[in-house]
C-alpha cells in the first residue's frame, strides 16, 4: 500500500484510466481522503515537492501554500531542528520527531526515496495527529474499514509472524471463507494449493522484511474448503512503526482466476493454431499419399493428445475400407467394419461425433480395454468420402468440445491432402498410360507417313511409264484410230493424269502435316506470290481467263516455308482459272496490314452453292453438280490449302455466291525486321 501512496504523492497526481496502476491508485486516494494522515514528499534541495492531506487537514493548514516552499519558510517552530532532520533524510538515514502545528501535534516519519542507482533523491514522510490509535484514530479506523468493504479486490494487514489482523470482505469472499475465520490465521499458508505456493509466499514476506521494498506481483492458488482452485495475484509492503522498524505487512489481494483461464485458453490455441499451420505447411509441400498420412497422424495426436489413432482409407476398385496408418495399439488390428460400431455410423451418416463416454454409446465396439472417449471423422473432400479417422483416448477430460472443433479443421485439412495426393497419383498413371499410347500412335502415325510416301513414290513410276507408252501407241496408231478409239485413248490418259495429281497432292498434304517440325526460314510473300502467278499465265490464256495482279511493290516480309505456301497459292489461283468460264476474270490481290499480310484470289466464276461451303475444306470433298462434271480434281487442294496455312499461324478466308463467282485466300502474321523491311530484292 505505501509503494501506491508513494507514486500517487510523488507524482502530484493521481494516474489515469489508461495507466494499469489507476484502480489501485484511486483506492489509495480513497483512503487517503478518509484519514488524518498528512504525506509529503521533498527533493535534493529541501524544497516540498509535494504536500497532500486529506480534505478535513488540508483545510485547517493551507497545504496548498505550502507546497514549493523549505521548511524554514513555512514558519513553524525550531525550523532549524527541522532542517537538520531533513538533511540527515537525503543522506539516507530514516528519522522521526514531533511537530506542533497549532493546536495539533503530530508524529513525523520521514525515509530516503533513491533512484536506480540507489543514490538519494529526495525524502517521502507521513505526518500523523498525536494520541490516534495505531495509524488511524478510533472513528477513522470504522471509516477506513467501511472503505476497505466497498472495494472490489482484497485487502490485509498482517503482524510480523504473517497472522491477519485487517481484511476486507472481498478478501474473504475470495478465500471462500468468513471474514471471523480468518483474523488471527497465519496468512492463507492452510489455503495455498501447494508447497510451493507455500514457499514462494513465505520467502516474499521475508525479502519484503529484509529490504523494506515492497513486492507489486506475487501470483499463486488457494484452494477453497468447496474444493475449487483459485489463482490469486497479490502486493505486499512493509507496515513501519515510527522508528522504521517492520511490524507488520499489507497488500491488496486480486482474484486473477479468470484471467488465468482465459490466457490458458489463448495460449492453447494459440499452440493449436501453430500446429494447424505447420501441418498446412507440411502437405502442402508432397503430393505422396503415404506421407500425407505420417504427416496427418502425427499431427493427430499432438493436437488431441489421443492415446491411440488410427486412419482408413477407401479402397475405390473394391470399395473396401483398408486400415492406412494406426498408433497406440499394442498390436496391429483390423479397423471396425463400415457396418459395426461408431466408425460404421460415422461412415453411414458422414458426420463427425464426439463420444465423451464410449461405456454409454450402444454403438461402441471395444477395441482398446482403456479407452474411455473417442472422436471419428469422415474423411471427405468434393462431396467424396474418403475415409475414417478414429481417435481414442484414456482420460475423457482430453476429448473437450474445442480440441474436437480443432480436430476437425485439421482433418477436412487431411482429407483435402490426401485427395490432392490421389489425384495426382492417379494422373501419374494415366500420363505414364497416354505417353505409352503416344508412343504407340507416334509408332502408327509413321509407318503410315512412310507407307503413303512409298506408295504415292512407288505409284509414279509406273504412271509414268503408263503414260509414256499410251502417248507412243497414239503416236503410231494415229492415222488407223477411229474417234470412238481415240475416246478411249483419251479416258486412258485423263485416268492417268487424274492419279498422277492424286499421288502429288497426298505427298504436299504429308509435307504440309509435318511442316511445323521444320526450321522456318524469313522469305518475301511479295516474291512468292508473283512467282506463282507467273507459272498460271498460260494456263490462264488457253483456258481465255484474264489474270489480273495486284501486287504492292513494298516488302511482305513472313516466316515460312516457300515450297508449302508455293503450293496453297497455287492451289487457290489453279481452283479459280479452274472454275472461270472462258471470257472470265481471275485477280490476285496481295495486301499488306500492320501485323498480317493478306492474300485474296478473286474470280467471277460458277461459284459455290451454300449447301456445299461448310465441307468445302474436308479432305477428298468436291462439289458434284453439272457444272462440276467436266473438271478433273482430286478433292484435297482446299483440305491442303487449310493445313498449311494453319501451320503458318494464319487464317483461311472464303466467300462465294452461287452463278457469281468465289474468293479464296488467307491471312497470316508479318515478320517485322529493321534488316527484312531494308533489304533489297
Amino acid at each position: 500500500m505505501w509503494y501506491l501512496y508513494r507514486d500517487v504523492l510523488a507524482t502530484g497526481r493521481l494516474f489515469t484510466m489508461n495507466d494499469s496502476r489507476a484502480r489501485p491508485a484511486r483506492r489509495v486516494h480513497n483512503l487517503h481522503s478518509a484519514t488524518p494522515v498528512l504525506a509529503f514528499a521533498m527533493d535534493r534541495d529541501g524544497r516540498l515537492a509535494l504536500l497532500q492531506a486529506n480534505p478535513a487537514m488540508a483545510a485547517r493548514h493551507t497545504v496548498s501554500q505550502a507546497r514549493g516552499k523549505y521548511w524554514s519558510e513555512l514558519g513553524l517552530p525550531d525550523p532549524e531542528r527541522i532542517e537538520r532532520a531533513m538533511r540527515r533524510v537525503l543522506n539516507g538515514e530514516a528519522v522521526e520527531f514531533r511537530l506542533n502545528a497549532g493546536d495539533e501535534q503530530f508524529e513525523v516519519s520521514v525515509w530516503p526515496t533513491y533512484d536506480r542507482t540507489g543514490e538519494p533523491v529526495g525524502a517521502f514522510g507521513m505526518a500523523r495527529v498525536r494520541g490516534a490509535s495505531g495509524i488511524f484514530g478510533e472513528e477513522d479506523s470504522t471509516r477506513l474499514r467501511h472503505t476497505l468493504d466497498h472495494i472490489e479486490d482484497g485487502y490485509y494487514e498482517t503482524d510480523l509472524r504473517g497472522r491477519l489482523v485487517l481484511i476486507n470482505e472481498a478478501l474473504a469472499r475470495i478465500a471462500g471463507r468468513p471474514r471471523e475465520e480468518l483474523l488471527g490465521e497465519e496468512w492463507f499458508y492452510e489455503d495455498l494449493a501447494d508447497a510451493g505456493n507455500v514457499e514462494l509466499a513465505r520467502a516474499s514476506f521475508e525479502q519484503v522484511y529484509r529490504t523494506q521494498v515492497p513486492i507489486q506481483s506475487v501470483e499463486g492458488e488457494i484452494r477453497r474448503p468447496d474444493g475449487t482452485m483459485r489463482t490469486i495475484d497479490l502486493s505486499m509492503s512493509p507496515v513501519l512503526n515510527p522508528r522504521g522498524r517492520v511490524v507488520g505487512f499489507r497488500g491488496i489481494v486480486r482474484d486473477v482466476s479468470e484471467r488465468r483461464r482465459l490466457d490458458d485458453e489463448i495460449a492453447v490455441r494459440v499452440e493449436r493454431l501453430a500446429v494447424l499451420e505447420q501441418v498446412d505447411t507440411e502437405l502442402g509441400q508432397t503430393l505422396d499419399v503415404d506421407q500425407v498420412l505420417t504427416i496427418a497422424i502425427r499431427a493427430l495426436v499432438l493436437l488431441s493428445h489421443a492415446d491411440a489413432a488410427e486412419i482408413a482409407i477407401r479402397d475405390e476398385r473394391t470399395g473396401v475400407y483398408v486400415l492406412a496408418r494406426q498408433f497406440g495399439f499394442n498390436e496391429v488390428i483390423e479397423l471396425v467394419p463400415q457396418t459395426m460400431g461408431i466408425v460404421g455410423r460415422v461412415l453411414r451418416e458422414m458426420k463427425p461425433v464426439l463420444t465423451p463416454d464410449v461405456s454409454a454409446d450402444e454403438d461402441y465396439y471395444r477395441v482398446r480395454e482403456t479407452t474411455r472417449a473417442q472422436m471419428t471423422f469422415p474423411l471427405i473432400a468434393h462431396n467424396r468420402l474418403l475415409g475414417v479417422v478414429s481417435l481414442e483416448t484414456d482420460d475423457p477430460a482430453r476429448f473437450t468440445p474445442e480440441v474436437f472443433e480443432f480436430t476437425n479443421l485439421l482433418t477436412a485439412r487431411m482429407a483435402a491432402a490426401i485427395e490432392n495426393a490421389r489425384l495426382y497419383q492417379l494422373s501419374q498413371g494415366q500420363l505414364a498410360e497416354l505417353r505409352d499410347l503416344y508412343e504407340q500412335v507416334s509408332a502408327l502415325e509413321q509407318i503410315k507417313t512412310d507407307m503413303i510416301r512409298i506408295a504415292s513414290h512407288d505409284l509414279r513410276s509406273p504412271l509414268g511409264v503408263i503414260m509414256g507408252y499410251l502417248d507412243l501407241l497414239q503416236f503410231d496408231l494415229d492415222g488407223q484410230l477411229n474417234e470412238e478409239q481415240r475416246g478411249f485413248f483419251d479416258a486412258m490418259k485423263r485416268a492417268a493424269d487424274r492419279m498422277q495429281r492424286m499421288t502429288t497432292d497426298i505427298l504436299a498434304l504429308e509435307r504440309a502435316q509435318t511442316v511445323r517440325m521444320q526450321p522456318h526460314g524469313r522469305l518475301q510473300l511479295d516474291h512468292l506470290v508473283r512467282k506463282v502467278v507467273d507459272d498460271f499465265e498460260d494456263n490462264a490464256a488457253h483456258k481465255g481467263v484474264k489474270l489480273v495482279r495486284d501486287i504492292p511493290t513494298e516488302r511482305v516480309p513472313i516466316v515460312g516455308d516457300p515450297i508449302s505456301l508455293s503450293e496453297a497459292i497455287g492451289n487457290l489461283v489453279s481452283n479459280a482459272i479452274k472454275y472461270t468460264p472462258s471470257g472470265g476474270t481471275v485477280e490476285v490481290r496481295l495486301k499488306r496490314e500492320r501485323k498480317a499480310a493478306e492474300l485474296l484470289i478473286v474470280d467471277n466464276g460458277i461459284g459455290i452453292p451454300e449447301a456445299d461451303q461448310d465441307k468445302l475444306f474436308s479432305p477428298f470433298y468436291r462439289v458434284k453438280n453439272d457444272e462440276t462434271l467436266g473438271i478433273d480434281g482430286t478433292g484435297l487442294g482446299l483440305y491442303l490449302v487449310r493445313k498449311i496455312v494453319e501451320q503458318h499461324s494464319g487464317e483461311i478466308i472464303f466467300c462465294s455466291e452461287h452463278g457469281k463467282g468465289s474468293t479464296f485466300g488467307f491471312r497470316i502474321p508479318v515478320f517485322v525486321t529493321s534488316a527484312l523491311e531494308t533489304a533489297q530484292p
